[in-house]
């Protein structure tokens, strides 16, 4: 599909946070803690992410370029306690936060299944074209138009988030591709586990 990686570029954080105004969100049932999705500031860089737990926050490590930064979330700021640039993603710990989060599912469904993205300010859906488009990497790819400024967004099969915004085709943005929950899901489970209640 694509002859180089040249070809594709990262979701780039070039919004204005005044730009952005939350959706309502259809994938939260809990009653209480806000919407689970965030935008997030690290100096000069900006996305998106979402909490998979009360104190704990899921993004792409692009999001958050520097070694140090203050890692600001509204009214909130967090720590970073986990990036992997090759996979790039990356988790961010709130301390003391008791938030609404999302559920993740570890297997990825079948290409042609149905997906929607929360990208903050609105819901986008799509379908899931491939399991390994020619890139380098273990992403998969959707036919859901995305922009500048949405990356770490959680991408949605039914109830649960199964992948992690990470870029888009440069050329016109029609196509989008996700690093899966599944590689990374251990991880995930044992942050959990051991920032629960902190």
């Amino acid at each position: 599909m694509f002859q180089s990686l040249k070809a594709l570029r990262v979701v780039a954080l070039l919004m204005s946070p005044l730009a952005l105004v939350a959706c309502e969100d259809e994938f939260s049932s809990l009653p209480s803690g806000g919407s689970p999705h965030q935008e997030i500031v690290c100096k000069n860089s900006f996305g998106s992410g979402f909490y998979i737990a009360p104190n704990l926050v899921l993004t792409a490590a692009h999001v958050l370029p520097y070694k140090k930064c203050k890692i600001e979330m509204g009214e909130d700021s967090g720590k970073l306690v986990w990036k992997d640039t090759k996979r790039d993603i990356a988790v961010v710990y709130v301390k003391g936060k008791k938030a609404s989060f999302y559920p993740y599912q570890c297997e990825l469904p079948k290409e042609g299944s149905y997906v929607k993205l929360n990208s903050g300010e609105a819901i986008k859906k799509g379908r899931i074209l491939s399991h390994n488009p020619d890139i380098v990497g273990n992403y998969f790819q959707t036919d859901i138009s995305v922009r500048y400024g949405e990356s770490g967004s959680p991408l949605f099969h039914e109830d649960a988030v199964i992948g992690v915004l990470n870029f888009t085709n440069f050329d016109d943005g029609t196509l989008s591709y996700y690093r899966p929950i599944g590689d990374f899901c251990s991880k995930l489970n044992s942050l959990k586990k051991k920032y629960a209640g902190k």
